[in-house]
This record gives C-alpha cells, structure tokens and sequence, in this order.
C-alpha cells in the first residue's frame, strides 16, 4: 500500500482541507448522509482524471450505473464553480514496491496535489495546476491558464536536497545535475529566471496535469506575440543557448520527476476495487462475463464471476471462511459441479440409449470427450446436504460472500467496501473482522470500510488487546494499533468534518468519542 493519506478540499460537502489517514484497516464512522461515501468517490474521480482524462467526470471505469459523479458542476462544494477543488496524495515508497529504480532508490516519499477549477474561456473544468513534493520538501508545480494552452512548469525548487546531489540517473543515463543547472543558468538570459531557486519552462500539452512532460523546443509559449517574445530574450530558438543533448536530458529530468510520479498514482489507483452497500443476488443458472469487468465488484457480481473461474485452492480458501466454527460458520459452502451437455438428438444419445445401435466404445468415449465442459455454482447446505441457488437461501448470504471473496482475491492497492456488515448477522460482522486482519498481514492492501458496526470495530480492538497481552485464541490474527485508522466523520456548520480516533496498545480509545459514536449504545445499557 502506498497511498498513505488524501486530503480534500472543496469537494462535494468539504469546505476546508480534511485529512483521511489511509492504514490497511481504515474505517469510516458517521451518521447517514455525514459524508462517508465522499472520501470513496473522491478516489474515482481522481482516478477518471489520471486514467481518462476525465475531468467532468460522471460515470467511473471503477463503477456501475448506481454510482454517479455527475460531473464537476455537482462535485465542486456548493456547485459553486468560482472555488479550486483540491485533492491530494501522500504516497509512500516501500523498499519491496514494483515501480522504478529511480523513486525506490531515491525517494522515500511523495505527494502530489491537483487544483481543478472551472474554465470561464473553456466551458468545462480543467487541472489549474499539479503541485509535487518529495521526501518532505516542495519540488515544483506545473500551472496552465485558462485557456488551456499556455502550460508552465514553474516554481522548481533547486534547493532541494535531490538536486543537491552530485549525480542523478534518468533511465540509466548518468547526469552530474549540478553541471545542467550551471549550463541553464549561465546559457539563458537572466529574464528567465524568475528568483533564486525558481524557473519558468513552457511544456508541449494543454493541461497542467503532469503526463508526458515535453517541453517547448523554443522556450517562449507559442500564443505570444513577437514583441512580448522579444521583451523576454534575445534567443528564442533552444538550439542557440542549450545543446541538443542537454535538452533531451532536460526533457527526461522533468519527465521523472513530475510524469513519473503521476504514473505511480496511476497505476496505484487502477488496483482500486468498489464493492457498494447492496450487493445483487446472481440469476439462476448463472454464467460469468467473457470480458472481465472491474466495474462489476460495484454490484459484487465480479465475485462470482471470481468463484466460476477460481482454482480449487480458492474455493476451498473461500470455503474455509464461510463454514470454519471459529470463522462465519455459516452453514453454506460454494460447490463446483462440472458436467457436459449432450443433445437428445445427437448420434451418442441415440447410441447411449439404444445398445442394439451401440457405437464402438472407443469412438463414443472420443465424442464425448470432445464434448465442451461446463460449470455450474452451487451452494451446498451442510446440514441437510441440499444444493441450493443463492436465491434460494438467506440474502445475507448473498450480500456478505462478495466481500469474503473480495478480500481473498486482492493482494495490493485499495479495496474500498460500503457497509460490509449489511443484512448479517454480528457473529458474522465479527468474523469479517478477523477477515479484514488476517489478509493485511499476508497482503500489501488497504481495506477502506464504510460502516455503522459497532461489533466490526469491537472484534478489532479484541485483537489488539490479544495480541498487546499474548492471549490470542489459537488460529485468531494478531492486530496492532499501527495497522487501524478510525475516522468519525459528520456534518458542521463549516461543512464536513473527520476526527481521527486513536487507539492504544491495549485496545482503547486515546481521545474522547465524538458525540454520537457508540452513544446510542451507552444510552440503552445504561
């Protein structure tokens, strides 16, 4: 996991900056309509930006129809389009991460912040602007105008400690770094640089969201009159001032450095999975997709499409969890009934039920082999050794196996779940509970639960206080407080507010509960 927090401003009903603190256990509390669900969708929309380029974003290539953005107009706070929506990431660089040699090595951490605004001259909403830190300190910002067309990297921080070092290597190519900045400087008119440590670079795309960065071949923007270029300097044409070489090596520095980063937070965000608060019961006789659809795991459809096609091992992983007594206990188990389909009209039926026309063995036994196989989904009731169709048995059955199968599948990123504990019963939300821990021990993956259970929560401060004490019953996963982040969120008068609830050692609450968590609890018992 390396998306380690977001914060969010002006979106939907966000006023001021909020920060959510991502942990491979992060859970959202809060009344209905508090603004849960924002934190969710704030992670599409930036998805659709990076992805898609979608910035008026209404459907989602990680969601169904029942989850609608409906564009900019209704995201930005208040609909009102003269406020900067800003969002930003905080990303941390794991040692044993799959991404380049470059930010492994060389970068510990990272953030990236994009400000979107509405475009007056465009009609539609446009990236302002992409802020980039590293290891602490701001990097650089990419900025464009109104227009669209007019994009500078600006504000570059040479002071940084990176730029400090002697040599940086960009895709293997060795660059003594403070040479090229001695190069610039000296080469280029004064009136290029803006101060000490800042520098103004015109880059060839029509937005300031960091892509792939090219920048101008002649430094002044292409939209500028011939006096104004004149004003700014003498040698427009690039050639005249930096070799050929070094304007490559220019190129690639601001690629890595700002493309790269936006590449990482795109790729993190493609493992994003979405499983909504009403998961749809599957048709009998049901067939799974050809074309794999992550929009699916919306409806938790995508998890019986998982089911069909899985190996044993992670049927009987699956299994494990639904019908284990120390787990759902759940009385169910997914059952895989292979078979082949044999038309009444077909030579081998007539053969098979005919033996005076009984076809030599052998050639039977070869048309049948060449026969398609097929599968077919079944849920076996354990007590009463029926197979049953999931419309057939409880729907907390059908709501709770998608969430089972969703944990079990994925193994990085962030998987995202609206009300896991829906139509189950709380020995089954404690069971999730040991869920959840046992996977982000074995897996790099943040479980970003949307809730209103109580019994959730309490099975995870049973386990940190097991664990703290050494008393954890045989099989049952240890859990520490490093691995839990509480949010309480509600509505204010300045719009939405998240308070962040630490918990200790032993399993307790740090800080004082908000007004509202676990009060009506206290006000029935007490």
């Amino acid at each position: 996991m390396i998306i380690k927090a977001l914060t969010i401003e002006n979106f939907k009903g966000i006023r001021e900056p909020v920060r959510v603190e991502f942990k491979p256990i992060t859970l959202l509390f809060g009344p209905n309509s508090s603004g849960k669900s924002t934190i969710v969708q704030a992670l599409h929309y930036v998805r659709e930006i990076l992805e898609r380029n979608n910035v008026d974003a209404d459907r989602t290539a990680g969601a169904d129809e029942s989850l609608d953005l409906g564009g900019f107009k209704n995201l930005i706070h208040k609909h009102d389009l003269n406020l900067p929506m800003r969002l930003k990431f905080e990303i941390f660089f794991s040692p044993l991460a799959d991404y380049s040699d470059f930010f492994t090595k060389k970068v510990d951490n990272a953030w990236l912040e994009f400000e979107i605004k509405w475009s007056n001259f465009l009609n539609e909403p446009l990236v302002f602007s992409s802020a980039v830190g590293l290891d602490g300190e701001e990097f650089g910002k990419i900025v464009c105008d109104e227009s669209g067309k007019k994009t500078r990297i600006v504000e570059i921080n040479f002071k940084h400690h990176l730029l400090r070092s002697t040599e940086i290597d960009l895709e293997s190519k060795k660059v003594d770094f403070p040479d090229l900045l001695s190069a610039i400087i000296t080469t280029i008119k004064k009136d290029f640089i803006f101060s000490d440590n800042k520098i103004e670079l015109f880059v060839n795309q029509q937005t300031a969201l960091p892509q792939h960065i090219r920048l101008n071949s002649e430094l002044e923007n292409d939209e500028a009159t011939a006096e104004e270029n004149a004003d700014r300097w003498e040698h427009p044409e690039r050639d005249e001032y930096l070799s050929p070489s070094t304007w490559e090596t220019l190129n690639d520095f601001f690629h890595t450095y700002f493309g790269g980063l936006t590449s990482v937070l795109r790729a993190e965000l493609r493992k994003f999975r979405y499983i909504g608060p009403i998961r749809k019961t599957p048709p009998r006789y049901f067939l799974p997709v050809r074309t794999e659809d992550e929009s699916r795991w919306t409806s938790g459809l995508a998890a019986w499409d998982v089911l069909y096609k899985a190996e044993p091992e992670f049927i009987q992983k699956t299994n494990s969890w639904l019908t284990s007594e120390n787990k759902l206990n759940s009385g169910y188990r997914i059952d895989v009934r292979k078979y082949k389909e044999l038309d009444t009209a077909s030579s081998i039926w007539v053969s098979l039920t005919n033996p005076e026309l009984l076809l030599d063995n052998e050639e039977t036994i070869e048309q049948l082999k060449r026969l398609p196989e097929k599968k077919r989904l079944f849920l076996l009731d354990e007590m009463n050794g029926v197979e049953v169709l999931p419309q057939d048995v409880g729907i907390g059955i059908s709501q709770v196996l998608p969430v089972i199968v969703v944990t079990l599948h994925s193994n990085s990123g962030i998987v995202a779940i609206e009300q896991p504990e829906l139509h189950i019963h709380p020995a089954f939300q404690v069971a999730l509970g040991d869920l959840f821990i046992s996977q982000v021990r074995e897996q790099d993956v943040c479980f970003l639960l949307e809730t209103h259970s109580e019994h959730l929560l309490l099975r995870m401060l049973r386990r940190i206080r097991e664990t703290q004490e050494n008393e954890l019953p045989v099989d049952a996963p240890s859990l520490s407080p490093d691995k839990l982040s509480i949010h309480y969120i509600e509505q204010t008068e300045k719009g939405m507010s998240i308070t962040p609830l630490q918990v200790d050692e032993t399993g307790e609450f740090v800080n004082k509960w908000p007004r509202g968590f676990f009060e009506e609890r206290d006000e029935e018992l007490f």
